[in-house]
């Protein structure tokens, strides 16, 4: 299922459960997880960096997680504030970051999800 924002059409997999979840991370080296709340600013800002990153890192698994869909949401326990971006490196969770900037060389920040995601790549294939 992918997730819709305003009439647009987004790449990213909405998790729909955690049997779901649990698959996703099972099958795919590398999943990094957007987990947001529908009423969230700051989650609706960083939404098109989230897309631009998956659309750069085709070969990993870009997901979101609702934590307002209580039903659905695997990550509503395990997050303090939103948005939380987690990467999960063969099923389990290697890196998380709160907050943006997702890429770039943001002032102020030198530790983007983007540098995680480099780093993870450059552990990988040496």
């Amino acid at each position: 299922m992918s997730v819709t924002y305003d009439n647009f059409e987004s790449p990213l997999e909405e998790i729909s459960g955690f049997k779901h979840f649990e698959t996703c991370i099972k099958n795919h080296l590398i999943v990094i997880v957007d987990v947001y709340a529908t009423w969230c600013g700051p989650c609706k800002i960083l939404t098109p960096e989230f897309e631009q990153l998956a659309k750069r890192y085709p070969n990993i698994k870009f997901m979101k997680d609702n934590i307002a869909n209580e039903d659905d949401s695997v990550h509503k326990d395990r997050v303090n504030g939103v948005p939380t971006f987690i990467i999960y490196f063969k099923g389990e969770e290697t890196s998380r970051q709160v907050g943006g900037p997702l890429f770039g060389d943001a002032p102020g920040t030198d530790y983007t999800l983007e540098k995680r995601i480099k780093e993870l790549l450059h552990k990988i294939t040496g």
